[in-house]
């Protein structure tokens, strides 16, 4: 497993703390709150489970609000730690 980030769009969550970060990977748009300390300068810290092609499978740190915490998604879209 290796750390990389997603860039998202980033609104204001529910309780403090928290942050609302959503995003569009395969042709689908994606949304889930999160901590505070899983964005960093408008990107989303997730972590890679698997590759298969141009495809990555990552785990985000919550679930979306249409699907689960695990997305397969474009490795276009991760942008390296640093």
């Amino acid at each position: 497993m290796s750390k990389r980030y997603i860039r998202v769009k980033v609104d204001r969550g529910v309780f403090p703390g928290e942050r609302t970060a959503s995003f569009s990977a395969g042709g689908r748009s994606y949304s889930l709150i999160v901590d505070n300390g899983d964005i960093e300068n408008d990107k989303l810290a997730v972590l890679v489970l698997g590759e298969q092609g141009d495809d990555v499978l990552v785990a985000l740190p919550r679930e979306t609000f249409t699907t689960g915490s695990r997305l397969r998604v474009p490795k276009a879209i991760l942008e390296p730690v640093g």
